[in-house]
């Protein structure tokens, strides 16, 4: 069923059967789509830039540290210690396409982690019933994202805010501001932080959902709707798009997916800190706005988002290697986070494409 009214004419008619959205009618009321740019000059250059400078850094750090950079469990380490940040990108995306914003996803992570080691540990639940209570965890601060942005129209910002400042507190109160293990027997450890050649199956996990997001970004019509709507929302109302609806579901679909991810942070990791949140929130950040410097210019996409992800682990990981203390990494990633916004809209100035909004 299209979510589409009907039209009169052809162009509407096949425009609502085939579920896309009506060219002609968007472009009297002024909404635009965002293009992807023809592969070649300077677009192409623009559009594989950060994958040329990824497979340079590499390069650089290889040549620097042969012996401890190019080594498979440098790789493994990079993979595993962005597991979690992946997971929190990609949904991360969905509400960022709708031109709206959520900053409470670390928090909802660590609360829904926190919930499920104290419910594992202290109550002895068991794991197939501990997980949906997880997972609704997330669905709960989706929808009070949603209702306080969506339906009462407060700001994004300020209402994410809130969550993101309830959920800490929560994970502090149910783990008296300590952190919480998990037993290395545990068949949620023995699963997650365990898998073939050395990379968990919580990375694995990851990817897999990199490839759904993907898939649904480009291959589906609500792909296209959450672009639409963010491109244009009262275009969208008009042409009949239930707006409401989308930016619900957006908020819901992408906090149960930080609840998903807190489940997998848990297994891998095998212990949660409920102060830890701030340490998740930079990368997927940067990773996400750095993304749209890349293969679709001026969009979140998939491709873009974990390939920053990579970026940003590759260069922290070589740094630290030269002895270089932690905090570099969240210096980096502030500096690349800033970095990303003015670079984004430097290669979407002038073009076809909108602009960031948020």
């Amino acid at each position: 069923m299209s979510l589409f009214r009907s039209a009169d004419t052809g162009e509407e008619a096949a425009a609502a059967r085939e579920g896309k959205p009506n060219t002609r009618l968007a472009s009297v009321l002024g909404w635009r789509p965002l293009p992807v740019e023809r592969a070649s000059g300077s677009g192409l250059f623009a559009r594989s830039a950060l994958l040329i400078f990824f497979l340079a850094v590499i390069g650089l750090f290889s040549g620097l540290e042969p012996h401890t950079f190019p080594t498979s469990a440098t790789f493994i380490t990079i993979v595993t210690s962005q597991t979690a940040p992946l997971m929190l990108a990609l949904p991360l995306m969905i509400t960022f396409r709708l031109s709206d914003l959520d900053i409470s996803f670390a928090a909802v992570m660590i609360l829904s982690s926190a919930v499920g080691a104290i419910l594992i540990t202290a109550h002895h639940v068991p794991l197939a019933a501990a997980i949906p209570i997880i997972l609704a965890i997330g669905l709960v601060a989706g929808l009070v994202n949603g209702c306080l942005v969506v339906l009462l129209k407060l700001p994004a910002l300020i209402a994410t805010l809130g969550t993101l400042s309830l959920c800490e507190g929560a994970a502090l109160g149910i783990t008296n501001q300590q952190v919480v293990s998990l037993s290395p027997k545990s068949p949620l450890v023995q699963v997650l932080s365990n898998g073939p050649g050395g990379i968990p199956v919580g990375s694995l996990i990851a990817w897999g959902i990199f490839l759904v997001v993907w898939l649904t970004f480009e291959f589906t019509p609500f792909g296209r709707y959450l672009l639409f709507v963010g491109g244009n929302r009262r275009a969208a109302e008009l042409l009949g798009l239930p707006v409401t609806y989308l930016r619900m579901l957006a908020y819901t679909v992408s906090a149960l997916l930080y609840a998903a991810a807190g489940i997998v942070l848990m297994g891998m990791i095998g212990t949660v800190d409920p102060t830890s949140d701030t340490s998740y929130l930079l990368p997927p950040l940067a990773a996400v706005f750095l993304g749209t410097t890349v293969f679709q210019v001026g969009r979140f996409n998939a491709w873009g988002t974990i390939l920053a992800i990579y970026t940003l682990a590759v260069i922290t990981t070589g740094l630290e290697l030269f002895g270089l203390n932690a905090w570099v990494g969240d210096l980096f990633n502030g500096l690349a986070l800033i970095a990303a916004i003015l670079l984004a809209r430097f290669l979407t100035r002038g073009s076809s494409a909108a602009e960031l909004r948020l």
